[in-house]
């Protein structure tokens, strides 16, 4: 009766610690969805409850429901708590004083430097850290510097078209702004802190004796220092599925701590010693990457799991990965969003779960070392493939055989790398073995890009919510910790995959119906407008890089027409057609070879579309475009004043939409949507103040909807 009952229990298999965490982490995933009413996110949770409430109820798990539900409504509101660090004082609308000091995140553009201010002084006032681009900047600004300048700041939102912006989150970046170098005072007074210090020192040691293209691939994989990072490099890293090498996880938190924790044993040192230097290590190197998601997620576990060694208790990987969300989570609450953070929780939970099935698999035919390691690699690749699917918008076929080409020597190279720079800082002649490490670099650089060479890629559609947590379900469930009977777990399996089967064709075959509409899609320094007809066809004016982000997160396949205003595209044009899905380019002024020229003050149809350029009040120019009966004008420059708006478009042109750049007169006749980039007393719609927005046609009136 005994062993009936433990049985029943043990299908369950409920860790204490992890399944809490996970619904914690749901908790604030979700949050900002249901309570914003996306449908998917309020049907899929709903779907979940129920499932997880029958499950516990028939086992009788009454208290371990309880808990489940209560974390997941404490993470709804840790998410509310997170975001009330991005409620910060607005500058936008004033001309403010902002004096800084340069830390070493600093990143090098055609046309100047972004960089990180922090200790910050607004109006001679503590204020946030400010991500600042220095236009017309010929030399790198210098670490530790303080300068001094005037300008407006914007806000950083904390979404961006979905997609959480990490970056700001990860630095405590809360205002953007740019300014060129002549308009800023440099000051003399200097101060370096001591971790820029020592990666100032490795930095100078790794240039000095590698190649520059393998010294910013070193750099990124010691420190997450992408800033000089080749981008041709990382893209073929990324075509091949070893770009994760390239961000401080718990992969190279692993290398050295076997190195460190071995070394120490091999020494015969106290256990007690042996644990406190291990997780000194851990705290040091944690504090050179600036305390990222996936390395205290790495160090946490490792720390339990030495801590577990030490005092002779059984380790729970599962538990520890979940006790290890709680501190990050308890930290940064809106971590869950970071996709560093993603991917490091997901590979770790996928080796977890597979790698002992993996290795009983391989092993049949395999030696026991490289089916471990071939296990681990393939688990680790199954755990990130939702978001490389979702991010990257592709998969390498032969990405987990490249893995395990590189890991190997990865191993190695990654500890000898980070020992020699650390050492080299002090004693000169020991960096010159880093040539070694070139050397390897060298071997890696040439298997990405045989293997890229390959064309083995497959696009890959963007994936729901919904099916990216139906996906670790099935992991969950073909686990051994899923422990029920054979034929039950193959029959859950099958009903999970039909579902995930049913959702894709859902997706491919039953398009959501077409509606007139009127997009804007912001960035700092420029506008992009897509307008959409009844019929399904598009038309995008003006281009910046979050259409990219657009496209990718509200599941647009392409862009019919772009409309170019100067003739040009900014950046590689064949990449940016390529990426947006854009059919045909058209051109109102300029000379391109790219694109079709088309005169102004005259009417042209292109599709669904009538489309006249207009010149007014001298220099500034804009579209004036009719979609289903419905009229929107778009400035290229400048501002809209009084007389261009009444006379020109609102009266003459009946326009109902009206969308510029910069400034929006106050005296504008009321009664139309009026959006501009700026935010400003008279108008309706801005980017600094709402964000991107979305207007929907609807019942003969526009409706406006955020996007983020």
């Amino acid at each position: 009766m005994g062993n009936a009952k433990l049985t029943k229990e043990k299908k369950i298999h409920f860790r204490k610690i992890f399944y809490p965490f996970l619904a914690f982490m749901y908790g604030i995933i979700v949050a900002r969805g249901l309570y914003r009413g996306e449908i998917e996110k309020i049907i899929l949770t709903s779907i979940v409850f129920i499932v997880v409430a029958v499950i516990f109820c028939l086992n009788k798990r009454f208290i371990a429901l309880s808990i489940i539900t209560i974390m997941f409504f404490i993470g709804n509101g840790f998410y509310y708590l997170g975001i009330r660090s991005y409620n910060v004082i607005d500058y936008s609308n004033n001309i403010v004083c902002v004096e800084g000091r340069i830390s070493d995140d600093i990143q090098k553009s055609n046309y100047g430097y972004s960089l990180l201010l922090d200790d910050v002084k607004i109006n001679n006032e503590k204020g946030q850290k400010i991500s600042l681009y220095i236009s017309s900047a010929k030399s790198a600004p210098i670490v530790g510097q303080r300068i001094i300048f005037e300008g407006k700041l914007d806000k950083i939102k904390p979404f961006n078209l979905k997609s959480f912006n990490s970056f700001s989150y990860r630095t405590g970046a809360r205002y953007n702004a740019r300014i060129s170098k002549k308009d800023i005072i440099f000051l003399d007074n200097i101060k370096v802190k001591s971790d820029e210090t020592i990666k100032l020192a490795v930095k100078d040691v790794v240039y000095k004796n590698m190649s520059e293209d393998n010294a910013g691939i070193a750099m990124a994989m010691l420190f997450g220092d992408k800033n000089d990072l080749n981008d041709e490099i990382a893209s073929t890293y990324k075509n091949v599925g070893i770009i994760h090498i390239l961000t401080v996880s718990g992969l190279h938190i692993g290398f050295l701590i076997a190195v460190v924790y071995g070394f120490l044993k091999k020494c015969r040192t106290n256990k007690y010693l042996c644990l406190s230097l291990t997780f000194c290590f851990i705290f040091f190197y944690a504090y050179l990457c600036g305390f990222t998601p996936s390395v205290m997620r790495a160090g946490i576990m490792a720390i339990i799991m030495i801590l577990a060694k030490t005092f002779s208790q059984q380790y729970d990987s599962l538990n520890s990965l979940g006790l290890a969300g709680f501190i990050i989570c308890f930290i940064k609450p809106l971590s869950p969003f970071d996709i560093g953070f993603l991917m490091s929780f997901f590979s770790v939970f996928s080796i977890i779960c597979l790698s002992r099935m993996f290795i009983k698999f391989f092993s049949k035919f395999l030696p026991y070392k490289i089916a471990t390691l071939l296990a681990v690699t393939t688990s680790a690749q199954l755990g990130i493939l939702p978001f490389l699917a979702y991010f990257g918008g592709q998969i390498h076929l032969f990405s987990f055989v490249v893995n395990l080409l590189v890991l190997p020597l990865l191993s190695v190279l990654f500890p000898f790398l980070f020992v020699v720079s650390l050492i080299g800082t002090f004693i000169n002649f020991i960096g010159y073995l880093l040539i070694l490490v070139d050397y390897g670099f060298v071997f890696i650089n040439l298997i990405a890009q045989f293997f890229e060479r390959s064309h083995l890629i497959i696009p890959v559609m963007v994936t729901y919510f919904s099916m990216t947590i139906i996906y670790f379900v099935l992991i969950l469930f073909i686990s051994e910790f899923c422990m029920i009977e054979s034929q039950n777990k193959l029959a859950l399996f099958s009903l999970v995959t039909f579902i995930m089967v049913v959702m894709l064709g859902c997706y491919n075959f039953f398009p959501i119906k077409n509606q007139t509409s009127v997009s804007y899609i912001g960035s700092a320094n420029n506008l992009s407008v897509v307008i959409t007809s009844a019929k399904g066809e598009s038309l995008l004016v003006g281009y910046n890089y979050n259409l990219v982000n657009y496209k990718r997160s509200y599941y647009i396949n392409k862009f019919d027409t772009y409309l170019s205003l100067d003739g040009r595209i900014s950046g590689d044009y064949e990449q940016i057609i390529s990426n947006l899905g854009i059919k045909f380019f058209y051109s109102f002024s300029g000379v391109s070879e790219n694109a079709k020229i088309i005169p102004t003050e005259c009417d042209i149809s292109i599709g669904s579309f009538v489309v006249r350029y207009k010149v007014l009040e001298g220099e500034m120019a804009g579209l004036l475009i009719k979609v289903d009966n419905q009229c929107i004008f778009v400035a290229s420059e400048g501002n809209l004043s009084y007389n261009a708006i009444e006379n020109e478009i609102v009266i003459k042109e009946n326009a109902k939409i009206v969308i510029t750049k910069n400034q929006i007169d106050n005296r504008v006749k009321s009664g139309y949507i009026l959006m501009s980039q700026l935010a400003q007393e008279y108008g309706e719609f801005s980017y600094q103040k709402d964000g991107n927005v979305k207007f929907l046609y609807e019942k003969n009136a526009w409706i406006a909807r955020g996007l983020d």
